[in-house]
């Protein structure tokens, strides 16, 4: 006979397992919405409205704690930027590199990447590989630099068909306000307002 002591372990053993973490988030919307955010290790929160858009977090912050610096950076110019974005479009696999949403300042910026292979290569043709990242770039000597092996993968996926990745990816939005929030064991209540839902971050359709 299975006890009640026993059914709330195995609950908790199914949870672990499935790397869901404690305490349940729930994000309310402008227009009063709630629903419950997915939580898994490993991966950014996410949640999806009625309406079948999905919200994911991304977290903006820098990969690592950073030393206070002796004097406060300058603010990220469009010089910076320019520089970031000519690292980006250096030729790879990928067919477009595309930056989404970059933060910083003149010392550090964190990029929030979409990458596409749209083009035929070995494996077939008409297939889309899509993958949403973060990149981190540092000034050093004079000039900007990607800081290798610290990217973060947000999401990546494969599709057979064009259509199929632009159904995909049409619902997304990325939220910054979403991202780094701590696991923690009390429910968790998460109130978008009407300025961050402007900040909603779309991938490019192309």
């Amino acid at each position: 006979m299975i006890t009640a002591m026993r059914i709330r372990v195995l609950i908790f053993a199914m949870a672990s397992a499935g790397g869901l973490l404690a305490g349940e988030i729930s994000i309310v919307m402008p227009d009063g919405q709630a629903v419950r955010a997915e939580r898994a290790e490993g991966k950014p929160l996410s949640a999806t409205l009625k309406d079948g858009t999905r919200l994911i977090g991304v977290d903006m912050s820098w990969y690592a704690p950073v030393a206070e610096a002796k004097a406060k950076p300058g603010e990220l110019a469009d010089d910076d930027r320019k520089a970031i974005q000519e690292i980006c479009t250096v030729p790879s696999f990928y067919d477009r590199c595309e930056i989404l949403l970059l933060q910083g300042d003149a010392d550090r910026a964190v990029g929030l990447m979409q990458l596409v292979r749209d083009r035929d290569f070995h494996a077939g043709k008409g297939e889309v590989i899509w993958r949403a990242e973060l990149w981190y770039f540092e000034f050093q000597n004079g000039g900007w630099a990607k800081v290798s092996q610290q990217n973060k993968v947000l999401d990546r996926q494969r599709f057979a068909t064009r259509e199929k990745y632009l159904d995909y990816v049409r619902p997304i939005r990325f939220v910054p306000k979403l991202g780094g929030i701590k696991a923690s064991e009390n429910d968790t209540r998460i109130e978008l307002l009407a300025d961050d839902v402007k900040q909603f971050v779309r991938p490019v359709e192309k």
